[in-house]
């Protein structure tokens, strides 16, 4: 072959080579359930990293039709401005919108009620979605980016339709009414229409990232998250590269951010669960990007060379995962401090797993690890300070199987005793963070029988200077209980944050001086000179642990930050870990925690509490009391109080881990993390740990003991305050119905009338919404709703002339900008709530709710909510239902015009409190017999208050028959504190109505007023008579038995005997129709003393038939020997007593009513 003729050949082998390998890469960067809001946080983490040429941004869908994260257009645009804005300097050469899908919208108003108030008739879905559309457009405009207009797409490909041949997932194509997402071939045709417009705008050998929600994460399509399957990233990869995708070549993984001499590929370390491969890119902050190098050779691993002392961030890109228990392992070295954790994502997690000091040898950090419910992908992240070497990473899945105490080995080599006389505590020494290695009571039962994972204590620090965070000026609040306080608007500050954590454990690592003193019979511990970050001797904390008069372990502990940088956040004190497996068997564990008005917990360290571990925060329900009881079947219990008559706030910490056990942790916010340098404080309040015999109804008599006598007991129990302090008549009210303007005059005027006759021998009362304004809303806008309409003077005449008290809503804590009080009053902006970062806090959502910012209850907004409440009075309101008036706790102090706290402390709380006095006082000026009541159950209001609504109690956590509702608040409390109202919904109504039965007979049971009756749940639904049945025994036994029910202190509940199955009862969440799966005894018992000293045993049989039992009562529990029994409910019950047991026949579907009174001399 001539010379000549091998060059060709040579030339057009390479040209086919690298025509065939020349690609346009792709990378899915969508996450389910994302708002622009949420993209905009994980930009730097998700899409930067990647360094894309181009990123195309598929958003909108959450942000206009998510009820739980709505804004506006003008907000989207906004947002959608901040990504672009962000994506270009970040060196993205070309930005690509797409407008928001359009919806099905006959699907969309009837699975989701929300749409219809955010969409009212006669406006279109389509209509609304195109407000989005042009936001999209502006916002392209603005930036010169690129704009596909999907609607364009929908419009020649048949629009969105609830039909068999429609783009959307239907009923007839998917078996599915969801009207939002693509089917295969919707994304297919999509990717077809986008393809050739996105070709003009990319050249060859590019890379493009993907960025959305679940629309271009592709739920339920083959390959979702990815881009190989029916994903439209996938179907783009294919259109974009057809030489490739003929030859079934799969795309090329993401390359992430070079460093050094190579792409940081962690030599295909992760293994999946079927033991292939994955290939798990690792990528860093990217102002750490020059301190890495990639070390080749056969045993490649990756150097970091920090020339700070501030940590580099290493992280692996996200890959799959699925819950359950993982074993992870990582081969490390150098000279620095390595702190090693793991997230997960969706909802976001994060674990610290290992923090110490590292050797110039290979060492290999591992552990175990579990992936919560729910989770679908995780991270392992490194925080390297000073230089490292990390090489072979492993994350492989185990047996569900619990360890044994005898496999866990003991961490912590010395340790130190403190005895009292019900406990003794073992710590380890100073230097590894006097961690609690060892809880015994006096039989010597030992509770802590895992594997202690932490120090004593814990600090977050934040940085002081916040002006370099781009953050908008206003952020939605978060009023999920376990939301992390750190949160600005865009989420959780995650493992990109700058905060720093220092874990007692690693202290000395840092620097510390560590010494441990005995003084007094208590132990001091004291670590001084802590480095935080790159400032050396900048922390001092003292811990403090002293021996009570009761026999437990009191926990008190105080820091001096003089860090110029770092502000202490969160000082997590005491942190107590590897609790469970009491008597060796953790399906004999209990944890009772007051979420709510309380939960059950059994088997607390198997991984998961409710639905998850919590941050929970010290009201809004989240944790309404301030102790929680962790016991075995056993007897033997630990229970954790925290007595602060102030109630500041803080927050309660509770994981659990297989390998770790359970852990409890006293989250205590400082009030002066604002403060210029020294920042000192102390915890206020006493923490103690004491062991106790029994349950959670002794823990909870524990807390009662304490709790009776704080602030908010001192008006004292229902019976004296009765007259003197809560009117007479509010007491007496049988039920309150749930009903609104318009239905009480068209609506459902028909289903009030037969109300109000069927139950005509009951006092009613009226909670009237969607009352003021336009009659078209209930909660927003506030708080001015006068004058009255038309229809409102119409309705409160027609009621007071019936003689049905009203109650009227006031939302106490949302200030809409559009109203007259808000734009009238001097200073508005420097009485709104922010948070840490200075935003003003709003309420989110869209429309009015966006507009809705937070006042601080100080003078400002007592003076314009008192003004509206005389407006009540005057308009007939007997009662004002003050929402979210018990969710103080929840909010900290960063309003320096209001506070001088910054941060915890309990001046919100306070302010609260005269808030709602103040209302309470100004009624009764015009109406002496005015009552108030909020929402949802908390303790620290009770004197502020006449009653409290328990509606969102039910829909609280549960979970078969291992997360289980328990009445601690009515323990502790009934007879200090009316609790009304119980919410059921669509899910409870189905069927036999088994939910609402369930819900009404356990509220009954617990003392709870009935309240919230719907009146079409009465005549509208599948078994109307049955609801109305249930509700007429209800109201029967709860008249005939209020002396107990209002008045009574409630007892051990009693033990039922007999042939008693067990029932899985659909319990409804809210008024979806979607329900937990709960199990319970079909006879379900409870007992209260009533003023008078008599026992009432209450019954309730779920079942639809009769069944006998008998009812065992405790002379220690009841005293019952010394009284004589008769039935209060239902008259013609008949029952045997044999010494001390009841026995009868319980009538079905029905309460039974008991009273024994003492015989007389």
């Amino acid at each position: 072959m001539s010379c000549m003729r091998k060059i060709l050949l040579l030339s057009v082998i390479l040209l086919l080579f690298f025509t065939i390998n020349a690609e346009i890469t792709v990378s899915n960067a969508g996450i389910p359930g994302n708002s622009s809001r949420e993209a905009l946080a994980r930009l730097s983490r998700d899409v930067l990293s990647e360094q894309p040429y181009a990123v195309i941004v598929l958003l909108g869908t959450n942000d206009a039709l998510n009820p739980n994260k709505m804004v506006s257009p003008e907000e989207f645009e906004k947002n959608l401005l901040a990504i672009g804005r962000t994506l270009q300097q970040g060196g993205v050469k070309k930005v690509i919108f797409i407008t928001p899908f359009p919806a099905v919208e006959s699907i969309l108003r009837k699975r989701s009620p929300k749409i219809n108030l955010a969409v009212p008739l006669p406006m279109t879905l389509d209509e609304y979605l195109r407000k989005y559309g042009k936001a999209v457009f502006s916002a392209a405009k603005t930036l010169d980016a690129g704009v596909i207009d999907s609607f364009e797409f929908f419009a020649a490909n048949g629009g969105a339709k609830d039909e068999k041949n429609s783009l959307f997932r239907t009923c007839s194509n998917s078996k599915a009414d969801d009207g939002v997402h693509l089917n295969a071939t919707g994304y297919a045709k999509f990717a077809t229409f986008i393809a050739p417009e996105i070709r003009k705008m990319v050249p060859e050998n590019c890379h493009i990232v993907c960025l959305g929600d679940s629309i271009t994460f592709g739920v339920h399509v083959k390959g979702a998250g990815s881009v190989e399957g029916e994903t439209y990233p996938a179907q783009l990869w294919r259109l974009l590269n057809p030489e490739l995708a003929s030859c079934s070549r799969k795309p090329t993984p993401a390359k992430k951010l070079t460093a050094g001499n190579g792409n940081l590929i962690a030599n295909n370390s992760f293994e999946k669960l079927d033991s292939s491969r994955f290939p798990a890119a690792w990528k860093f902050h990217r102002k750490d990007k020059d301190r890495a190098t990639v070390i080749g050779g056969n045993g490649k691993f990756i150097r970091v060379c920090r020339d700070s002392k501030t940590p580099a961030l290493i992280r692996t890109e996200l890959f799959r995962v699925t819950p359950g228990r993982y074993h992870w392992s990582l081969r490390i070295r150098g000279t620095g401090i390595a702190s090693v954790s793991w997230s997960f994502y969706h909802p976001v997690r994060h674990k610290e797993v290992k923090s110490g000091k590292l050797s110039q040898h290979w060492q290999t950090y591992s552990g175990e690890i579990i992936v919560p419910e729910k989770v679908t992908q995780a991270s392992l992240s490194l925080r390297i300070y000073g230089n490292a070497d990390i090489k072979e990473a492993t994350l492989i899945k185990k047996e569900e199987v619990l360890p044994t105490a005898a496999e866990n080995k003991e961490v912590f080599q010395r340790y130190t005793e403190l005895k009292s006389s019900g406990v003794s505590f073992g710590f380890s020494s100073p230097e590894s963070g006097a961690a609690v290695t060892g809880i015994r009571n006096r039989k010597g039962r030992q509770f802590i029988n895992f594997q202690p994972d932490r120090g004593i204590w814990s600090i977050r620090l934040k940085q002081k200077n916040t002006a370099d965070k781009e953050v908008p000026p206003v952020t939605a609040i978060a009023c999920d209980p376990e939301m992390d306080d750190s949160a600005d608007s865009i989420g959780r500050d995650g493992e990109n944050s700058n905060d720093l954590i220092i874990d007692s454990s690693i202290v000395k690592t840092l620097g510390a001086d560590c010494v441990m003193e005995r003084r007094n019979g208590n132990l001091l511990f004291h670590w001084k000179n802590i480095s935080v970050g790159n400032e050396k001797k900048a922390l001092d904390v003292t811990v403090c642990v002293s021996v009570t008069a009761d026999g437990g372990m009191k926990f008190s502990g105080s820091f001096v930050n003089r860090s110029k940088k770092y502000t202490v956040f969160y000082f997590n004190c005491p942190q107590i870990s590897g609790l469970g497996k009491i008597n060796g068997n953790g399906n004999d564990d209990f944890l009772a925690t007051p979420h709510y008005l309380g939960r059950l917990i059994r088997n607390p360290a198997s991984g998961k509490l409710l639905n998850g571990s919590r941050l929970f925060r010290s009201n809004n329900s989240g944790h309404s009391m301030h102790f929680d009881a962790l016991y075995s079947k056993s007897g033997d219990g630990l229970f954790f109080g925290v007595w602060d008559p102030d109630q500041n706030s803080k927050r309660w910490d509770l994981n659990s881990s297989a390998v770790n056990g359970f852990s409890w942790v006293c989250v205590n916010l400082p009030d002066n993390m604002k403060s210029k340098s020294p920042q000192k404080w102390e915890i206020p309040y006493p923490i103690e740990v004491r062991s106790f015999s029994g349950d959670w109804y002794d823990a909870a008599q524990i807390y009662r003991n304490w709790a009776i006598k704080q602030e908010w007991c001192s008006k004292g129990t229902l019976v004296s305050r009765r007259n003197n302090d809560i009117p007479a008549w509010f007491l007496d009210m049988t039920s309150w119905l749930h009903v609104s303007v318009d239905n009480l005059l068209q609506g459902q005027r028909e289903d009030c009338e037969k109300y109000f006759s069927y139950f005509h021998d009951h006092r009613i009362g009226i909670w009237l919404t969607h009352w003021g304004l336009d009659n078209k809303r209930y909660d927003f806008p506030n708080p001015d709703r006068f004058p009255l309409t038309e229809k409102d003077k119409k309705v409160l005449e027609m009621l007071q002339r019936s003689g049905y008290p009203v109650s009227g809503y006031i939302q106490l804590t949302a200030w809409t900008r559009s109203m007259p009080s808000f734009k009238t009053s001097r200073e508005v902006e420097k009485n709104l709530l922010c948070n840490f970062y200075g935003q003003i806090l709003s309420w989110g959502g869209a429309g009015f709710r966006s507009e809705s910012m937070l006042a601080y209850p100080g003078e400002l907004w007592q003076k314009v909510l008192t003004g509206f409440t005389k407006c009540m009075v005057h308009s007939g309101f007997s009662v004002a239902y003050l929402d979210s008036g018990n969710h103080g706790g929840a909010h900290l102090n960063f309003t320096p015009y209001c506070s001088k706290a910054s941060g915890g402390g309990s001046d919100y709380v306070d302010n609260n409190r005269r808030l709602l006095c103040r209302i309470r006082e100004e009624g009764r000026k015009i109406n002496p017999d005015f009552c108030t009541t909020t929402e949802s159950f908390w303790e620290g209001n009770l004197h502020c208050l006449d009653a409290v609504l328990c509606v969102n109690s039910p829909s609280a956590y549960l979970e078969g028959d291992r997360v289980t509702a328990i009445p601690l608040a009515p323990v502790v409390y009934n007879d200090y504190a009316l609790l009304f109202a119980t919410h059921y919904g669509r899910g409870d109504l189905t069927g036999q109505a088994m939910g609402l039965i369930s819900k009404t007979a356990q509220a009954l049971l617990w003392g709870i007023m009935p309240g919230w009756e719907l009146p079409h749940a009465m005549y509208r639904f599948s078994d109307p008579e049955r609801v109305r049945r249930t509700s007429k025994k209800r109201m029967e036994a709860f008249d005939a038995g209020r002396k107990f029910f209002v008045y009574g202190k409630m007892l051990r509940p009693p033990e039922v005997m007999g042939d008693i199955p067990e029932l899985a009862i659909p319990w409804g969440i809210g008024w979806r129709e979607s329900f937990y799966t709960v199990k319970s005894p079909s006879v379900i018992s409870s007992a209260f003393q009533a003023p008078d000293g008599n026992l009432g045993i209450i019954l309730y049989n779920l079942e639809d038939n009769t069944r006998r039992i008998s009812i065992k009562l405790d002379d220690r529990e009841y005293q019952a020997s010394d009284k004589n029994f008769t039935v209060v409910y239902p008259a013609e019950l008949e029952f045997e007593k044999r010494e001390n047991v009841l026995s009868l026949i319980i009538p079905a579907q029905c309460p039974v009513i008991i009273e024994g009174r003492r015989e007389s001399i």
